[in-house]
């Protein structure tokens, strides 16, 4: 006897791994990897790398949680006071 898909739910006729759940595990994940490689370079004190990581999930239609949203704003202000240092210094 075989097994005949159409009776299954949506999730278990779809392949492994691409029913709407995965995929939106999958969208949250990226979220999460590119909100932390956002930490990272902001860490190493390259504003313009880590406000690019939220400028390409903002691109995308996410919507920063708060706490980035001011990190956002802080990382705003100390890469405009780096660039000015630079240019006072030139």
């Amino acid at each position: 006897m075989t097994r005949d898909t159409a009776g299954l739910h949506t999730a278990e006729a779809e392949p492994l791994g691409t029913g709407p759940r995965c995929a939106h595990g999958r969208h949250q994940a990226a979220v999460a990897r590119s909100l932390g490689w956002a930490d990272e370079a902001a860490a190493r004190r390259d504003f313009r790398d880590a406000l690019a990581w939220l400028r390409t999930l903002e691109a995308i239609g996410e919507t920063l949680p708060d706490r980035y949203l001011r990190r956002q704003e802080a990382w705003t202000r100390s890469l405009h006071a780096s660039t000015t240092e630079c240019a006072e210094t030139a």
